[in-house]
């Protein structure tokens, strides 16, 4: 069982090392979280606030990494090893709801965003802030927890 921790392990030996501790015919079992549905309004105002504070370049690479590009990244890592048979996924859909304050801590716990500047980690949260409040002082978020499922050959 790999949870969410299996993106540490470099590509090329990721399924290698994997399949090697299985027994013949054992599974592996991929588990991820990945952005779900948003209220239309509300991902609009995050493009557009990521735009602003992280740049062009980084929300064109957010915009291509659709549920269905992970999902298919995944599965086809898996495959493309040749050391498991077909795949099998299982998404199952959640949300949870957000105050301002759960919110930025959310943002907080992301390590990407150590990468920019703190004036832009700053104002990111300050402008997110304002459309949380601007909402009514919640926002909920889409999610899809995913099971990648595959037998060792």
């Amino acid at each position: 069982l790999a949870a969410t921790s299996i993106h540490h392990v470099a590509n090329g030996v990721r399924y290698l090392k994997s399949a090697q501790t299985l027994k013949p015919g054992g599974h592996i079992a991929v588990l991820g979280n990945h952005p779900g549905a948003d209220d239309p309004e509300f991902r609009q105002e995050l493009d557009r606030i990521y735009t602003q504070w992280w740049g062009d370049e980084l929300a064109r690479m957010y915009a291509k990494q659709t549920l269905e590009n992970r999902i298919g990244a995944t599965q086809r890592q898996i495959e493309d090893s040749g050391q498991f048979g077909p795949v099998s996924i299982i998404q199952h859909p959640w949300s949870v709801e957000y105050d301002v304050h759960r919110y930025l801590a959310l943002l907080d716990s992301d390590s990407g965003r150590l990468n920019h500047p703190p004036e832009a980690q700053e104002g990111l949260k300050r402008d997110i802030a304002e459309v949380i409040y601007r909402m009514g002082g919640t926002v909920r978020r889409g999610y899809v927890a995913v099971r990648a499922l595959a037998k060792r050959r």
